[in-house]
């Protein structure tokens, strides 16, 4: 059985941006999703301001690295329009340059932006990635710490402290 201080269970954008946050930290974690990357998932496929100040902290180049990718579509605003024609435009920056200025946020698939971010995950030896290793069930142990358990019952792994970033789904019972 692996054994580990912190895992997290989930590598979309939550789970793989604390993996890589912990590892700019020189902190170890363990990194675990069902699926095998580059997968898809159902989102509105906008990253914000916010999205973009986050992968600055992760490492200052991140954000223009994402802008290289021929997947991600800079965005400066959003534009609402009406089904009779009318449109409201709401800027990110006011009086921007789309020629000149960065780009406040980009449009990406969740398959192309969560693979950008496993991608610098596997660049960091700190993390340990495993791929297509579903968890159902956990066990808290007298130490306090966590035994997870794949659908046949198998022991994974024990770990001090786990994180769930699942968004909308929960992958694991009992919580």
């Amino acid at each position: 059985m692996y054994k580990t201080d912190i895992c997290i269970l989930g590598a979309g954008p939550g789970g793989a941006t604390a993996a890589l946050h912990l590892a700019n930290k020189g902190i170890p974690s363990l990194l675990i999703d069902k699926a095998a990357f580059p997968r898809d998932k159902i989102c509105g496929d906008a990253l914000s301001g916010k999205v973009v100040n986050e992968l600055r902290r992760i490492a200052p180049e991140l954000p223009e690295l994402l802008g290289t990718q021929q997947e991600a579509l800079p965005s400066w605003g959003i534009h609402f329009i009406s089904p009779g024609g009318h449109k409201l435009s709401v800027p990110f920056l006011q009086n921007y340059n789309a020629a000149k200025d960065v780009p406040a946020g980009y449009i990406s698939k969740r398959i192309y932006f969560d693979n950008f971010l496993v991608e610098q995950v596997r660049q960091r030896p700190e993390i340990e990635l495993w791929e297509n290793v579903e968890m159902t069930k956990y066990e808290r142990e007298e130490d306090g710490s966590f035994i997870l358990r794949n659908k046949q019952g198998r022991r994974w792994c024990r770990q001090n402290y786990c994180w769930l970033p699942t968004g909308h789904s929960q992958a694991l019972q009992d919580i």
